[in-house]
């Protein structure tokens, strides 16, 4: 699992920054932004497979997933929406959005989409999308994508359900929560003005 913190991108997603280390994610067999990694159900997740940067390089070429790589099958019931049908269902045109986007999940500031045309999300995990003005990292229009964190449970018992995967999920998720935490420490030491 370190292999993958310390490395898997896909040469058609350029890197934001050198904070950006995250893994090339593939979902059903498809290459899709990273971020929906962080926007899909974990109930939907059938198999879960992480490849280190030299299978990841094997498998989908050179320079391509330098970061290593992350397989996800969903279950045959799982719903998704593509970027442009969750645009539609806030009322949002998807051929007027900025094209910057970024993801809110949990206690940390926003991640921006590397491809939002490749996004895809949970129904179940869709909270909230708008645009917003005044972005502190970027300074433009940027249009905020909110998530739900849902928490796997046993249908028949009510209790967390563990699965053979879910310590990996939750390794992969602390190269985005790491990066995340990085950009809301380099935002607070930026000066604003305000007024």
């Amino acid at each position: 699992m370190t292999a993958v913190a310390g490395k898997a991108q896909n040469a058609s997603f350029k890197r934001i920054d050198g904070i950006d280390c995250r893994p090339l994610v593939t979902v059903n067999g498809k290459i899709v932004d990273p971020l929906s990694f962080l926007a899909l159900n974990r109930e939907d997740i059938k198999t879960f497979k992480v490849l280190t940067p030299t299978e990841a390089i094997k498998k989908f070429g050179n320079g391509r997933s330098q970061f290593g790589a992350v397989e996800i099958t969903l279950i045959k019931i799982a719903k998704t929406f593509t970027w442009p049908e969750v645009a539609k269902r806030f009322y949002l045109i998807p051929g007027s959005l900025p094209i910057t986007a970024k993801l809110y999940y949990g206690y940390f500031g926003g991640l921006a989409l590397t491809d939002p045309q490749s996004f895809i999300i949970s129904v179940s995990k869709t909270e909230s999308m708008g645009i917003t003005m005044n972005d502190f990292d970027l300074d433009k229009p940027v249009v905020s994508i909110c998530i739900k964190e849902i928490e796997v449970k046993d249908k028949t018992k009510g209790q967390s359900l563990a699965r053979p995967f879910d310590k990996d999920i939750d390794a992969v998720k602390k190269i985005f929560d790491a990066e995340s935490e990085k950009r809301v420490e380099i935002r607070d030491a930026k000066p604003r003005i305000e007024g």
